[in-house]
């Protein structure tokens, strides 16, 4: 998937280890135009946001509602310093609405 098509997530379940529902975000844009970037991530963020507010995530996981949320965001390309400032300002803002964000690398193979 893309992180330019806010209309489809790339995962949504129950993280058994965690607990936790999470929605899942495949990032495959690189840094080099940051503003774009941002751009995408800003909207596909906004469309998590929609999912959870709306309830619609209860469609493909009843009984989910009281679980803690994450979204969780998967990149192809390492971030660069705007990109890791990005990151932690989406977990800070997302914090303060109770949803935890995490990004990671695809495991290398």
């Amino acid at each position: 998937m893309t992180i330019e098509n806010t209309s489809v997530f790339d995962g949504v379940g129950v993280n058994n280890d965690s607990g936790s529902l999470t929605i899942m975000i495949a990032d495959d844009l690189s840094w080099s135009n940051a503003g774009y970037h941002i751009l995408c991530l800003q909207r596909k963020i906004s469309a998590c946001l929609d999912y959870i507010n709306s309830g619609q995530y209860l469609e493909e996981v009843p009984d989910s509602q009281h679980l803690s949320r994450v979204i969780e965001l998967v990149y192809k390309d390492q971030p660069d310093t705007i990109g890791r400032q990005v990151y932690d300002n989406v977990a800070v803002q997302l914090e303060e609405l109770g949803i935890r964000f995490v990004a990671r690398g695809l495991p290398v193979t």
